[in-house]
């Protein structure tokens, strides 16, 4: 499958360092060593990193450089994967909207389980107020005469041949059009023909119902509604200021069977949160426990009294610095919520954060390119974006300052740095990555034996996982950081199309699966039936 990025696998068991637990600033652990590495990077192809306030690189005062941050978040990347880290990943529940997808069409093609009302912000609390069930009368025809005197009948062909709901509302002045016995209530359109409108009746709640906090984050996430370059354009254009407003909001939701609001959309037909959220099959998969793995106590942590790290990484000032023209370019890529890139797959079933079974694809990282492209893109100039790189043979010095570390944390670190001393391997920094940008050398100035230190960290790791799984992942890793993969296969895969075929196909296996378990019940109860003559 192609993509501009490839995945070490998810670990199952996950190391849990045993002096964890004995780790302070100020009670130096056994032969602990502290110093410092003076580091020279160079970059090999172009480098961007963006400024906080433009699009030019990195910098004060014009001096360019590398945020600390960023150096210190590539190098805890590598070491989640060396050390058999938690996957730590935003706890995100995503949402899809698949007419042909079966699970979909279980869930929401009953029209009996869909509830309809009004979602309010009173108070600071979210609230929906509910009409009941979606029934016949709450479709309203083009044709019928409510709706011409509601909407105008010169309006209506305007208004069926628009395909967005805001579009819609904009016809008649941005307002719910109000009939005697409701209000209408537009929806997208979906295919090629539109025939009705839905109605909310006027008339009293059945009852109110205040949402769980989990339920209005699965909203706000299916609709990207704190990103604003995201945000679905029904929200943004029609309903984000009335709802602040405090104004009701039309909206469609189902119950769960203790009768609270399971989730709840736009449309009748909106996307779906799946059944599993990330970390549920992060939890579900790995050993998964409530106490920091290796990066975390190296590093640091926030969670419940929180450690503060050990390892202290400057910014990486530019004492050479070659100068590349702006390029043009979409980042966008396919989001977790693109499943078959980020779920392991099989050939006989489609999987999906619905499947509790289902395993993430792992740690995520960009194999190096020669080529950087350029001008990407549909010509949209809304999905652009302006980088300013700094050219190869740009270079770049800092240091990173280690504190109280034993000598299996300073392997990792050494490791982590110098990729194993291996030649032809690169670490990759900044904006850009899937484009080619970012592939840097590393060179470490330090008195320090790094092999001897490298050997006690990889010791380690092998005495808790095994020498063939440690070498397997190690593997896998340092392959990420080469230029070895055909840079074909790195281009993203067309869109939408390439992505439409690939779930056609994902789909279609599910089926083939399916029809031969029902033909093989099929034959078996045919056998069942035969009766054997006897001579």
């Amino acid at each position: 499958m192609k993509a501009p990025y490839r995945f070490v696998d998810l670990n199952k068991k996950v190391i849990y360092p045993e002096w964890g637990e004995y780790v302070f600033h100020d009670v130096p652990l056994k032969n602990a060593k502290s110093g410092e590495l003076k580091l020279k990077i160079t970059a090999v192809t172009p480098i961007y990193v963006k400024d906080s306030e433009s699009d030019e690189f990195f910098n004060f005062n014009s001096t360019f450089m590398i945020p600390g941050s960023s150096i210190k978040g590539m190098l805890r990347s590598i070491i989640e994967v060396l050390s058999f880290c938690k996957l730590n990943t935003d706890n995100k529940t995503f949402a899809y909207r698949d007419l042909n997808h079966p699970s979909y069409k279980k869930k929401m093609m009953n029209t009996n389980k869909i509830y309809h009302g009004w979602l309010i912000k009173k108070d600071n609390e979210w609230k929906i107020e509910s009409l009941g069930k979606i029934g016949r009368v709450n479709r309203l025809k083009y044709n019928d005469e409510e709706f011409k005197r509601a909407v105008g009948e010169r309006n209506i062909n305007k208004i069926r041949n628009k395909r967005a709901a805001y579009e819609k509302y904009r016809i008649c002045g941005n307002n719910l059009p109000e009939t005697r016995n409701g209000y209408i209530v537009f929806t997208g359109m979906v295919g090629k023909k539109k025939t009705r409108e839905f109605l909310f009746e006027k008339k009293q709640p059945e009852r109110v119902y205040t949402l769980s906090k989990n339920v209005i984050e699965n909203f706000k996430s299916a609709y990207y509604l704190e990103n604003p370059s995201l945000v679905n354009e029904n929200w943004k254009e029609l309903w984000a200021e009335k709802f602040e407003k405090g104004e009701k909001i039309p909206v469609f939701f189902q119950l769960d069977e203790n009768g609270t609001i399971k989730h709840f959309g736009l449309s009748m037909l909106y996307k779906l949160p799946y059944e599993n959220s990330t970390m549920d099959l992060v939890k579900n998969y790995q050993d998964y426990k409530n106490k920091p793995d290796f990066a975390q106590i190296l590093f640091g942590y926030a969670e419940e009294e929180g450690l503060k790290g050990r390892v202290f990484v400057s910014h990486h000032i530019g004492v050479k610095i070659k100068n590349h023209p702006p390029v043009r370019a979409v980042l966008a890529s396919p989001r977790p919520t693109f499943f078959l890139h980020y779920i392991k797959q099989n050939q006989n079933k489609c999987i999906t954060y619905d499947d509790k079974n289902a395993v993430l694809n792992g740690f995520k990282f960009y194999p190096h390119k020669n080529h950087i492209l350029r001008n990407t893109g549909n010509g949209n100039e809304n999905t652009m974006t302006t980088l300013k790189p700094l050219d190869k043979g740009s270079e770049f010095e800092g240091k990173i300052r280690f504190f109280n570390l034993n000598e299996i944390e300073l392997g990792a670190l050494l490791s982590a740095l110098s990729l194993f001393n291996k030649q032809n391997v690169y670490h990759k920094l900044g904006m850009g990555k899937p484009l080619g940008f970012g592939t840097v050398k590393i060179k470490i100035s330090s008195d320090i034996d790094i092999q001897k230190y490298i050997n006690i960290f990889e010791n380690y790791v092998i005495s808790k996982v095994g020498k063939d799984e440690y070498t397997k992942r190690k593997n896998q890793l340092l392959k990420y950081h080469t230029f070895e993969i055909n840079e074909q296969d790195l281009e993203y895969i067309d869109f939408p199309n390439g992505y439409k075929e690939l779930k056609r196909k994902c789909l279609q296996a599910r089926n083939n699966k399916r029809n031969n378990n029902r033909k093989k019940q099929t034959n078996n109860s045919s056998m069942g039936n035969v009766r054997i003559k006897r001579r």
